[in-house]
């Protein structure tokens, strides 16, 4: 098919929905990026706590994951999405006036929770309206303004977390994120249904069971991503830390600058080259690179080799996640589309979340170098895993 005969990717509900997904991801990189140091200098917590702040956000996106699907196929994308937006901004609010750790613990989950319902709908709203012949590039694309989020965000937060007063300044930055990726998503549910503001349904058939609340078949490609996470999921949370026992803060800073500036490039390409030769292709060296990457960051003693790092996993676990979406969606099939998508990301999201809390405790143990170079053996499972689970159920839907 010549480009001028390939359907239109670049609409304007795909335009703002890519957009508030940029929005979404901001908020969360912005404070996973700095919520640790915020527990230890702010609650004197410890390691392990720390890393459990962390990673409660994301457990509950998986929450938020898990009751999704349900809530798509029930009350429509744009009712799920106003519900989700709302109390998206209002736990950023809440930030401002938390003053007990216990406290803290319970805002990031339902934080975590609202994230989680948000991101299903935007990214199942957008999986479905892009061409299937351009499935994978359209993913990659959407993926890249949420990898522009992984990479500013950090930085910024880690920025303005440096000034005087720093966390005020964290937590408004992300509230005013909150408040335009919601803005930006109704938006574009306005053109995808029209006005009147109707809520729309995405039901496709009965389901019954498991299927109300997963969908199985983006389970096996989901836990292949998700070991990936888990490493990912520790370098968010304790790379602030590891700088600065080692002297590369402001490597730490321009770290995640670095991994989004490479997630631009490959992801959009990834998509294309999923789209034109296959799951295969992508996927194996993807899983190599990305344990190679986590032995580069643990090994590193200079800004060059952090830095290193950071576009490894850029190239790696940078376009694993949009990869893994298409081939998701692939498997399930477009009506199932945001039930794939809340399925896929409730397993990567669980393993992300866990991840801080088990090897935070690692860490107080072996210290940051260890931990993080034997977290690449996570890379070798999701290798077996896809070479002897999720390749097999994937080639049956080809």
């Amino acid at each position: 098919m010549s480009e001028n005969t390939k359907p239109k990717l670049w609409t304007l509900p795909f335009t703002l929905l890519t957009s508030a997904g940029f929005g979404i991801t901001s908020v969360m990189y912005l404070l996973t990026a700095t919520i640790a140091g915020y527990a230890l200098t702010e609650f004197s917590a410890d390691h392990t706590q720390a890393g459990i702040l962390a990673g409660l956000f994301v457990l509950g996106a998986c929450l938020g994951r898990l009751t999704a699907g349900w809530a798509l196929e029930s009350f429509g994308e744009r009712t799920t999405a106003a519900f989700a937006f709302s109390s998206y901004l209002v736990c950023s609010l809440l930030y401002f006036v938390v003053r007990w750790i216990s406290v803290l613990y319970v805002l990031r989950t339902l934080h975590g929770i609202g994230y989680g319902l948000a991101a299903s709908a935007v990214a199942g709203a957008v999986m479905r309206a892009v061409p299937a012949s351009r499935r994978g590039e359209g993913s990659g694309w959407f993926s890249t303004g949420t990898s522009l989020g992984s990479g500013i965000a950090p930085f910024l937060g880690l920025t303005l977390a440096a000034l005087p007063g720093g966390y005020f300044w964290v937590f408004s930055a992300a509230s005013a994120f909150s408040v335009i990726a919601g803005l930006l998503s109704l938006l574009a549910w306005d053109y995808l249904t029209g006005r009147p503001r109707k809520p729309t349904s995405i039901k496709s058939e009965p389901t019954i069971g498991l299927a109300k609340w997963v969908e199985p078949r983006a389970l096996p490609i989901g836990t292949v991503v998700a070991c990936l996470a888990a490493c990912w999921g520790v370098v968010m949370a304790f790379l602030a830390e590891f700088a600065r026992e080692n002297e590369l803060q402001n490597a730490a800073a321009w770290f995640f600058v670095v991994y989004a500036a490479v997630v631009l490039i490959t992801r959009p390409v990834g998509g294309v080259l999923q789209d034109r030769l296959g799951d295969d292709r992508i996927f194996l060296p993807i899983l190599v690179a990305a344990g190679l990457g986590m032995v580069v960051i643990g090994v590193a003693h200079t800004p060059l080799v952090l830095l290193a790092g950071a576009a490894i996993m850029g190239a790696s676990y940078g376009t694993a996640l949009p990869v893994g979406q298409a081939s998701a969606v692939r498997i399930a099939g477009s009506l199932r589309a945001g039930m794939a998508v809340s399925s896929y990301y409730l397993v990567v999201d669980a393993v992300n979340g866990l991840a801080p809390a088990i090897f935070g405790g690692f860490i107080s143990i072996f210290g940051y170098r260890t931990t993080f170079v034997s977290s690449a053996a996570l890379a070798v499972v999701a290798l077996g895993l896809y070479t002897m689970w999720a390749r097999r159920i994937g080639k049956e839907f080809n």
